[in-house]
């Protein structure tokens, strides 16, 4: 009987290591209103006007200063705005080891910083909410998802920025962190030095970084965080071999590609990304068919419905695909390097209508393919004008994907 007592009995002693909620009377949602620590604000604190007819030539002053505005900086709902005042660190919460301490600078100021940071390297950047955090959840092309909490620290009555990775490559994230980390730190340390400074004088003055020191800080960021890639043969071989080992390479990967299992399909994916930005595997990437059908079926969009597991899934390996394409495209001399160009065209056509406002990161990559399937091919460019693919491009925030809606613009707009 006492053994059945003991093995009936509630396990209430049971060590918690990491708990993400806390205990509350109603475990019920906030509304909306209370519940948003990222506040949108449209309208800059005034109220809407009623609706005026406008004259032609102030609808045209609109457009283009919409425009310039969505070219020189990143839209405004973009830099998130803190709810005050931050929540405090709960005691039952255990931090990641990911964290930044910065005392003088508003809470604001900080999370416009790393939204800043993170824009600049192209990541897709989504506000998010819960009980105990104010937080943003930012996603590489790559699969790295992470998530910035933002919290109030006591003990220097300061911001403590944590980052906690929720999927992807561990070193990735410590490589994106570490840049979060330099950029920050050095804009704070700008802008206590600035407000040290102009503390004597009675005009106050914005404390957020110059432009051009800001520039001087982002400059080199683009090339910081460049993976190291592999299944390339080292320099000291010679040619032939390299060759060789390249096309061996490209074989393994093609085969781990047409596997029915995810992950083999992943890195087989994984393996022909860096080998598509090689001269000697263009002739068998675009001209065999097994390996063209191959890509294009990973960007073909499903014609079920998918679980959530199942979507994240099909979206790492469309971007892998989609990238896989435009670096072959972008790498190829002549613009008819295929002999399937409508079919591909058809292709990133139903991906990019199927993923619209959805994944910046592959509208980012079929941008890519447009620009070079539209180069000297009046026909492409034509179906890319017809189908008003740069109406539905605009319209994600991605730095990257900005770029390269400019470069396709100036193709279509010269053409016409």
């Amino acid at each position: 009987m006492m053994n059945n007592d003991k093995k009936q009995a509630p396990k209430g002693n049971s060590p918690i290591y990491r708990s993400v909620k806390m205990a509350s009377s109603s475990m019920a949602p906030l509304p909306s209103v209370l519940r948003s620590p990222f506040q949108q604000d449209l309208g800059n604190g005034k109220q809407q006007q009623p609706h005026q007819p406008m004259l032609r030539h102030q609808q045209q002053q609109q457009q283009q200063q919409q425009q310039e505005s969505s070219k020189t900086s990143s839209s405004d709902h973009s830099i998130p705005s803190l709810c005050s005042p931050l929540p405090c660190v709960p005691a039952e919460y255990m931090l990641e080891r990911n964290q930044i301490h910065i005392q003088s600078t508003p809470p604001t100021e900080i999370a416009n910083l790393v939204v800043e940071s993170l824009h600049v390297r192209s990541y897709t950047i989504s506000e998010t909410s819960s009980e105990i955090k104010n937080g943003i959840r930012a996603e590489s092309d790559k699969g790295l998802l992470f998530r910035v909490n933002f919290f109030k620290d006591n003990s220097t009555n300061g911001v403590l920025v944590e980052f906690q990775r929720l999927a992807g490559c561990s070193y990735e994230f410590q490589r994106a962190f570490q840049a979060v980390q330099r950029h920050v730190t050095l804009s704070s340390n700008t802008t206590s030095a600035a407000a040290a400074s102009s503390s004597s004088s009675s005009s106050s003055s914005s404390l957020l970084p110059t432009e051009p020191e800001r520039a001087n800080v982002i400059a080199p960021v683009m090339q910081e965080l460049k993976f190291p890639t592999c299944c390339i043969p080292p320099q000291d071989i010679n040619q032939h071999n390299a060759t060789e080992k390249l096309q061996e390479t490209f074989h393994i990967a093609l085969d781990l590609m047409q596997s029915e299992r995810i992950d083999s399909q992943l890195l087989g994916l994984e393996c022909m990304e860096p080998l598509s930005m090689k001269h000697e595997i263009l002739p068998l990437l675009f001209e065999q068919e097994s390996s063209l059908e191959a890509l294009l079926k990973f960007c073909t969009p499903p014609n079920e419905a998918l679980s959530q597991l199942e979507q994240q899934q099909d979206c790492l390996l469309k971007r892998r695909a989609l990238s896989i394409l435009a670096n072959g495209l972008e790498l190829a001399t002549t613009p008819n390097v295929m002999d399937s160009t409508d079919q591909v065209l058809q292709t990133l056509l139903e991906c990019l209508f199927a993923s619209a406002n959805k994944d910046a990161h592959q509208s980012f990559q079929v941008a890519r393919c447009f620009i070079e399937l539209s180069k000297e091919d009046e026909a492409s460019q034509a179906i890319l004008k017809e189908s008003q693919v740069l109406q539905i491009l605009t319209q994600q925030k991605h730095l990257a994907l900005e770029q390269e809606c400019q470069k396709l613009q100036q193709i279509l707009s010269d053409e016409s």
